[in-house]
């Protein structure tokens, strides 16, 4: 009987792993989900130039009023559409990022206080872990994270802030959209126009 014990011991640790690494997938966050009418677009839909650079274990960050943010970030591993500007209280600019390492976090950073220390760690305000989120866009103060999931990817309109400082993703999400599909390649926000591609098959959809 000590060998059944054992075994379904390690198969439940095994389950509770996979559950912790696969939930969102497996059980994603529906809050407030619609289903918007996306609608084809045939413009170019590429993003404006990235003023974010992420490179050798740094991270540049150039201003629209010609200004240049620098810090050292080691081991951050960012990939493309992984990184997006937001706004906080008072007119600051936030920094999110989606780091694809082991931990799979997602990292709110003050970037001048980062600049200012001269490391990531220096402008750190919080973290919380992302799963299976591939694509961020900043849309004024909130935070546009799509995740991938069976059938669509889902779209979450977060709080950054609240998810940072709760370190749990569903403690910011606000609204859920699904996407008009899955495997979406480019996310951003122009204006009010939500707009995502895969490939080049294009959508808008306009945000309220």
């Amino acid at each position: 009987m000590t060998a059944v014990y054992l075994a379904m011991m390690i198969v439940g640790a095994l389950l509770l792993a996979f559950l912790a690494g696969w939930h969102q997938e497996l059980l994603p966050l529906e809050r407030r989900l619609t289903e918007p009418e996306w609608v084809d677009s045939t413009d170019d839909l590429a993003p404006p130039d990235e003023p974010i650079e992420i490179a050798n274990g740094r991270v540049v960050l150039r201003l629209a009023e010609g200004a240049t943010l620098a810090f050292a970030a080691p081991g951050l591993d960012v990939g493309p559409g992984g990184a997006a500007l937001v706004e906080a209280v008072g007119g600051r600019r936030l920094l999110a990022l989606l780091d694809r390492g082991l931990r799979k976090r997602a990292l709110l950073v003050d970037p001048d206080r980062a600049a200012q220390g001269g490391t990531l760690h220096a402008g750190l305000l919080g973290h919380w872990r992302h799963g299976t989120g591939a694509l961020l866009a900043g849309a004024g103060q909130r935070l546009l994270a799509c995740h991938r999931g069976f059938g669509r990817d889902r779209i979450y309109v977060l709080d950054p802030q609240q998810a940072a400082a709760g370190r749990a993703l569903s403690l910011g999400v606000k609204q859920t959209f699904l996407a008009p599909c899955r495997g979406l390649t480019r996310l951003h926000v122009r204006g009010r126009e939500l707009r995502v591609a895969r490939g080049d098959r294009a959508w808008t959809v306009e945000l309220a």
